[in-house]
């Protein structure tokens, strides 16, 4: 095969740091979208999301990284990492790819000759990049090239969420199945990618947080 085309891409405004809500969400049926809340909790918590789409029509892969390691050598991408690169490496099809870091490193060694988008941490000082963020350096891509759907690939327990901010930002997503594979990462260096029970808490803070920012499409 030939060699991969790897493009990094960085944002240079660095966006307000969030304030996290503490509010658990609540089941609701009110015209706020609470009970859509509450469903996006749950599928989080669980990892049960619903596949949606056809994989073979999106126009490019679309991954977000989860936790990572660092080791003596420098930033490994972890177990959960290394499964989503696998993951995008059978989905890929030969569509071009927007990998966050992490997942890029993983790819790299596996495969060339695909066009590979790296989505870079742009700050040394920032400790944690987000997934928001990733989306929108994501879509800026997808407009540059005239994408319009992406296949979403992250970890079962983060789908839910990143989803919904790439719907929110106007991706048509399509949202494969397989991914409840993808294991936690038991020494990555992100406490709440850890293991179930941590990503629980992390959830029940960010998702009503997005949803106050206004960052979630809570539609479908």
């Amino acid at each position: 095969m030939g060699r991969s085309v790897r493009h990094s891409v960085t944002q240079g405004v660095r966006p307000r740091e969030p304030i996290l809500c503490l509010a658990k969400p609540k089941p609701g049926k009110d015209s706020s979208g609470s009970m859509s809340l509450w469903r996006l909790w749950k599928q989080a918590i669980f990892g049960n999301y619903k596949p949606r789409g056809d994989p073979a029509a999106a126009d490019c892969v679309l991954a977000f990284s989860f936790g990572r390691v660092e080791g003596q050598a420098g930033r490994e991408p972890g177990s959960s990492n290394e499964d989503l690169a696998d993951f995008a490496l059978s989905a890929g099809c030969g569509r071009p790819l927007i990998l966050q870091g992490e997942i890029a490193d993983a790819y790299l060694t596996r495969t060339s000759g695909n066009v590979v988008f790296r989505i870079e941490q742009p700050w040394k000082t920032r400790k944690h990049f987000d997934t928001r963020h990733v989306a929108v350096l994501a879509f800026e891509v997808m407009i540059a090239h005239g994408w319009r759907s992406a296949l979403i690939v992250a970890h079962p327990n983060h789908l839910p969420r990143a989803e919904a901010v790439c719907r929110r930002l106007g991706i048509v997503t399509v949202v494969p199945s397989g991914l409840r594979s993808i294991r936690f990462c038991s020494n990555s260096s992100q406490r709440w990618t850890r293991r179930r029970r941590n990503w629980i808490l992390r959830e029940t803070l960010a998702i009503p947080y997005y949803r106050i920012r206004g960052w979630l499409d809570l539609s479908a």
